[in-house]
């Protein structure tokens, strides 16, 4: 009980590295844009990740601006005695500082509907080649950040003036109980996600290497797993590896080694240098060795698909050799439609097919009576037969015997 409870100390209070870290969520901080923009490889990814929240924040900016608008211009008593104190200048009053703060929440809400408006269309229009370079400047970070920064100065400014509504409208003790515990709660979600996102850089989550192994995942539980994660944090801590190292090498076995001792800490330019180029020689020969594997994969196919096609040319050609037998021709079809379906590049099998098809039904037509077959062989009575796999070849020796037949019967 002692662990778990201090390891929650140590995640809300010890995590955080600022007083700002409790009012303000770290997601509106520089270094948590740096390392969003950073981690992420792939351009169109990148794109979503920073202008996923516009749209969101569009809609709920204007559910906040209609609300703040409704209390300006309430047909009540307090807004009433709102517009009054305003009109009459009276400083002295409450209901004149809660008309102020209300008309800068209308100011901050309606320049923060234009921020975040105007940046979902600008940032919209980035190609995903170009989206890294833009996203990562510090001209990117600075736009990127702005709607955001104004939608939690209009969330705030909205939250002040529902304190001075309690004010003037509650008893004084009532009002200030309740805005103690309100900021209380504020305070608490704020630093719970500040810490979660000092968790998620510092433990190098953001990337797309695992953390643990997946083995060793699934064996431990919740608290384990917590305490994993807060390891990480102190050893970050202790490596200081600077933002864009932290993506470009092997973060988690850089952390690993600095566990180990294997390493002097903090890690310096020079052997961060040479461990990202260490681990862009790795994934560039992991990438050749796929490549290749790939190339033998296709040409195992495409020998597969050359055999296949001569099977089914077999097949065709006993559809056009012998009259009436639909059997032989619907093998060849069964067979190209599988090879087709399973090998890449192999549709021209069904082709075949059909052109042996078409061979058979004119021999039908034209040709029944011209055409010597061999007699079949001929099976003594109260023989049986033996257990054929193949029902086709049964029904072709059928056929053959018919046709046998007709030729002794002309």
């Amino acid at each position: 009980m002692k662990g778990r409870i201090a390891l929650w100390m140590v995640f809300l209070f010890g995590v955080t590295r600022s007083l700002t870290e409790y009012i303000i969520t770290i997601d509106l901080s520089n270094t948590w844009r740096q390392h969003l923009v950073w981690s992420k490889k792939n351009g169109d990814e990148l794109k979503n990740v920073v202008t996923q929240r516009f749209a969101s924040s569009t809609v709920f900016l204007s559910l906040l601006f209609s609300s703040e608008l409704g209390i300006l211009y309430s047909p009540s008593d307090p807004g009433k005695d709102i517009r009054l104190a305003l009109q009459e200048r009276q400083y002295g009053s409450p209901f004149y500082w809660t008309g102020v703060v209300i008309c800068f929440a209308i100011f901050f809400s309606v320049t923060s509907l234009v921020a975040n408006f105007t940046a979902m269309s600008v940032f919209s229009s980035l190609s995903k080649e170009n989206a890294p370079i833009v996203l990562r400047s510090t001209l990117g970070l600075y736009t990127a950040q702005l709607p955001s920064r104004l939608v939690t100065g209009a969330i705030y400014l909205f939250f002040v003036v529902v304190i001075f509504t309690w004010v003037i409208i509650m008893p004084q003790e009532v009002a200030i109980s309740m805005s103690i515990i309100a900021s209380l709660l504020l305070i608490h979600i704020v630093n719970t996600f500040s810490s979660m996102g000092r968790v998620i850089m510092d433990s190098g989550a953001m990337s797309h290497l695992p953390i643990l192994d997946p083995e060793e995942e699934e064996k431990l539980d919740p608290h384990e797993l917590s305490n994993v994660l807060i390891k990480r944090v102190i050893l970050a801590r202790k490596a200081q590896v600077s933002i864009n190292h932290q993506y470009k090498v092997d973060y988690q076995e850089t952390l690993r080694d600095v566990q180990a001792g294997n390493v002097t800490f903090p890690l310096t330019a020079s052997e961060l240098d040479h461990r990202a180029t260490n681990f862009y020689l790795s994934r560039s020969t992991m990438g050749i060795a796929a490549r290749n594997f790939q190339y033998t994969v296709s040409e195992s196919l495409h020998s597969a698909g050359s055999v296949a096609s001569n099977a089914a040319s077999v097949f065709s050609s006993a559809a056009g050799a012998i009259p009436g037998s639909n059997v032989a021709s619907n093998i060849a079809t069964k067979t190209a439609n599988t090879v087709g379906a399973v090998i890449p590049g192999s549709t021209n099998l069904t082709k075949i097919s059909e052109e042996g098809n078409e061979v058979g039904d004119e021999g039908d037509v034209g040709e029944s009576q011209e055409t010597t077959l061999e007699p079949p062989m001929v099976q003594e009575e109260g023989m049986q037969t033996l257990d054929d796999e193949s029902q086709e070849i049964e029904e072709i020796e059928i056929i053959q015997a018919k046709s046998s037949e007709q030729d002794d019967g002309f």
